[in-house]
């Protein structure tokens, strides 16, 4: 690869992570979604980019999260590209043979763990060679988001850390999250905070925080817009991509 491509494909991973994890992935490849829910996260940044993979989703309850029941309507419409196994990633080795996998999705789930490495150990194991690991969680600046008081609890998603009673304890910095991955023996090809545009998107982001303060519109409007800016400006997530060393 040239240095402009080099360069391209750099960019493009430090504006976009899970759009250029999604690129990357092996064609026609089989990937594990750790804590797939109803398929909502892995099918909005990998499913719709890529529906020549084949995707296989644990969830510690066949037909639930810890959030409540699965609602089969809210699994996207390209059905046959997933399925889902039960599987308690904490306590139980994953149904898998070791090397299975071109990749695996552990978006927003490690912060729900007691026990983090056990997890991991698995990703691990059931990588292939070369295989890669995108992984993203909330990091310190998701205590510095506040929820104003015109931004319902129902709306706008988690805003800070502790909005959520199922986050245990406190977020990771990304330095904790890079020695994780290589006591799990994945080594880290890249990482950094997550932000939809980049750094390039703060005006957009604080635009969205005051639209999202300004009477007059819906509640539901405006906990969207607060919290989707809220969550940017601050560069709420981190995140990284890890192959087995």
């Amino acid at each position: 690869m040239n240095g402009p491509s080099v360069f391209a494909a750099s960019l493009v991973a430090a504006v976009q992570p899970q759009a250029a994890f999604a690129r990357e992935v092996k064609q026609g490849g089989r990937l594990l979604d750790v804590g797939c829910g109803d398929f909502d996260r892995i099918e909005r940044y990998v499913g719709r980019r890529r529906r020549d993979l084949e995707i296989v989703g644990i969830e510690r309850y066949a037909d639930a999260t810890i959030y409540g029941p699965i609602v089969e309507s809210n699994i996207p419409a390209a059905a046959k590209q997933y399925s889902r196994v039960a599987c308690d990633i904490e306590r139980e080795a994953f149904p898998f043979h070791d090397k299975s996998f071109d990749a695996a999705y552990f978006a927003h789930v490690i912060e729900h763990l007691q026990a983090k490495s056990p997890a991991l150990n698995e990703v691990r194991r059931v990588l292939k060679p070369g295989g890669l690991l995108y992984i993203e969680t909330p990091g310190p600046a998701s205590l510095r988001a506040a929820r104003p008081p015109w931004v319902s609890p129902t709306f706008g998603g988690t805003i800070r850390y502790d909005d959520d009673p199922t986050h245990l304890g406190e977020p990771m910095h990304l330095t904790a999250l890079v020695g994780l991955l290589a006591e799990a023996g994945l080594r880290t090809i890249h990482s950094g905070v997550v932000r939809e545009l980049g750094v390039w998107g703060m005006p957009l982001y604080a635009a969205m925080c005051v639209a999202g303060s300004t009477p007059g519109l819906s509640e539901t409007t405006r906990s969207f817009l607060y919290g989707a800016g809220i969550r940017n400006l601050v560069g709420w997530a981190i995140y990284a991509v890890a192959t087995p060393a």
